[in-house]
C-alpha cells in the first residue's frame, strides 16, 4: 500500500502531464519554425518566432524548469542560426537566461542543461558582439567542464575552443587566438576554418591556405555534416585567399563555380547582398584600381543593406572589400566595423 496520500499522487501526475505537454509544445513550435523557414528563408524570423509562440501559447515565465528553458533557448538559437540573425532573439535569450540564474541553486542537479545554456548564451553574446559577456560565460563553461572531469568534454570542447579563439580575435588579441587554435589537439572543420580566417585577417595568406588545403571532403559532405551557410563561408574565404595569393586560374574558376552553385540559393535565402559582394570582388580582381574610385564605393554602399547588430561574420567579409577601397589593413578595418556597426 502507498503511504503517500492519493491527492498528492494525483497532483504529481498532473504536474508531470503539464511538463510533458510543455515539452510537446516546444517540439511542435521548433518543427513549425524550421519548416516555415525552409519554405520561406527570407521571411522575418522575429515575426515568425512571435507568431509561433502565440500559436502554441508558449510563455516565457519563471515556472519553466531547467529542461524547458534549455529547449526554448535551443529553439530560438537554431531559428536565428538559419538566418544568421542573432539580434532578433537577444531579448528572448536574455530574459530566459535571467530565469536560469534565479534557479542557479538547481544547477548541479541539472548540470548538462546548465552547461548547454551557458554554451548557447556565450555564442549568442559573441554573435551579437558582446564580447565581455561571451568571455565570462565561456570561462564559466570551461570551469564546469573541469569540475565535472571528462563527463561532458566531448560535447563542449570544440565550442569552448572556438569561443576563446574568436573572442580573442575580435577584441584585438589575434596572437592569442592563433595560439589557442595552434595549441589545441582538436582539429575539426570549424576550428580549421576559424584558424584560416584569423590567419587571413593577419595577412598570413600562405599559412592560411596551407590549412585550407586540409579540407579534403566535398562541399556536399560538409553541407551534410555542418550546414549550407558554413559551406558558403568556406567558399568565400577560399576565393579571397586565392585573390591575395594571385592564383589567377583558380580565382576565376572558383568565382564562376560559386555564382553557378549558390546564386539561386542565396536569392531564395534573401541574401542578394552576398551575390552583390561576389560581383564586386570579381570587379576588384579584374582591375584593383577600380576599388578606390568613388563610383565603386557608391556601388558598394548601395549593394549592402545592414541589419541592426549585423552578424559578425558578415562584417568580416565586407571588411576585406572595405580595406581594399580605403587601402588599409584588413584587421584594423574589421575591428572598426565590428565596433561601430552596432546600432
Amino acid at each position: 500500500m502507498f503511504d503517500e496520500p492519493l491527492q498528492n499522487i494525483f497532483k504529481q501526475a498532473d504536474a508531470n502531464l503539464d511538463l510533458f505537454k510543455n515539452e510537446l509544445k516546444l517540439n511542435m513550435a521548433y518543427a513549425q519554425i524550421t519548416q516555415s523557414l525552409k519554405k520561406n528563408p527570407a521571411q522575418d524570423s522575429g515575426v515568425l518566432i512571435k507568431e509561433t509562440f502565440e500559436d502554441f501559447s508558449i510563455k516565457i515565465e519563471e515556472s519553466l524548469n531547467y529542461k524547458s528553458l534549455f529547449q526554448l533557448m535551443s529553439l530560438l538559437y537554431n531559428a536565428a542560426k538559419q538566418r544568421s540573425d542573432y539580434f532578433v532573439i537577444s531579448h528572448y535569450m536574455t530574459s530566459l537566461f535571467e530565469m536560469v540564474l534565479k534557479k542557479s541553486h538547481l544547477a548541479e542537479k541539472h548540470i548538462y542543461y546548465h552547461m548547454s545554456i551557458l554554451d548557447l548564451m556565450a555564442n549568442t553574446y559573441f554573435r551579437n558582439r558582446d564580447f565581455a559577456q561571451s568571455m565570462q560565460l565561456t570561462r564559466e563553461l570551461e570551469t564546469q567542464m573541469e569540475t565535472n572531469g571528462n563527463r561532458y568534454k566531448l560535447q563542449f570542447t570544440e565550442s569552448v575552443l572556438l569561443l576563446k579563439a574568436l573572442n580573442f580575435n575580435y577584441t584585438g588579441h589575434p596572437e592569442n587566438a592563433i595560439l589557442v587554435l595552434e595549441e589545441s589537439s582538436l582539429q575539426t572543420p570549424n576550428s580549421q576554418l576559424s584558424h584560416v580566417v584569423v590567419l587571413f585577417q593577419q595577412k598570413k595568406f600562405k599559412e592560411a591556405y596551407t590549412i585550407f588545403k586540409t579540407f579534403q571532403h566535398s562541399d556536399q559532405w560538409y553541407e551534410k555534416k555542418l550546414d549550407l551557410l558554413w559551406v558558403i563561408k568556406k567558399s568565400i574565404i577560399e576565393i579571397l585567399l586565392l585573390i591575395e595569393l594571385d592564383n589567377v586560374d583558380l580565382v576565376y574558376q572558383r568565382i564562376t563555380s560559386f555564382q553557378k552553385r549558390f546564386s539561386s540559393i542565396l536569392k531564395k535565402l534573401g541574401e542578394q547582398r552576398v551575390i552583390n559582394f561576389m560581383k564586386r570582388v570579381k570587379e576588384y580582381y579584374n582591375d584593383p584600381k577600380t576599388a578606390t574610385t568613388e563610383a565603386f564605393k557608391d556601388n558598394i554602399e548601395q549593394s549592402f543593406e545592414w541589419k541592426p547588430n549585423e552578424d559578425i561574420f558578415v562584417i568580416s567579409f565586407y571588411a576585406w572589400l572595405k580595406a581594399k577601397m580605403s587601402q588599409r589593413n584588413i584587421y584594423t578595418v574589421t575591428l572598426e566595423l565590428v565596433n561601430t556597426k552596432n546600432n
